[in-house]
């Protein structure tokens, strides 16, 4: 529908501009868009066939216009506040999920890291902690004579 009004209406237009081309006053007095004061208030100058036409074509541009600018009011998408509220909580909603999926895999990492560190056996060999006077380093002195 939108589609069939939109040429509808381009071809009105295109019309209209051609029709007001085509027009030219009874004299050349001056005047503005070169129509004469005698061509408005006599007979012959409001009933010729271009300007009736044009009327026309300006009244079907009116209507038109008007017409195109409802339906395409019409089929617009409007927001309201409450999808967005909806939209908000979805979100919301699907960021906690994600934060509980991140938060199960990394106690489950540090889970399989525990058994793995209890699974393996400490070696036999003990290393000797070394006590104050092991850590203390020898000199030997020299006796001098």
């Amino acid at each position: 529908m939108q589609t069939i009004l939109t040429i509808g209406y381009s071809t009105v237009c295109m019309l209209l501009i051609l029709m007001i081309l085509l027009q030219r006053g009874k004299d050349a007095s001056g005047d503005l868009f070169g129509v004469g004061s005698s061509a408005v208030l006599s007979s012959r100058g409001t009933t010729s066939f271009l300007l009736k036409f044009t009327s026309v074509l300006g009244g079907l541009f009116f209507m038109l216009g008007l017409w195109l600018g409802s339906t395409i009011n019409q089929q617009t998408y409007r927001i309201t506040t409450q999808e967005v509220l909806k939209s908000a909580a979805a979100e919301q909603e699907t960021h906690k999920a994600v934060d509980k999926a991140i938060e199960k895999k990394a106690v489950k990492a540090v889970a399989s890291k525990v058994k793995s560190a209890r699974a393996t056996k400490p070696s036999k060999k003990a290393v000797p902690l070394r006590s104050a006077k092991a850590s203390k380093p020898k000199v030997k002195s020299k006796q001098v004579t």
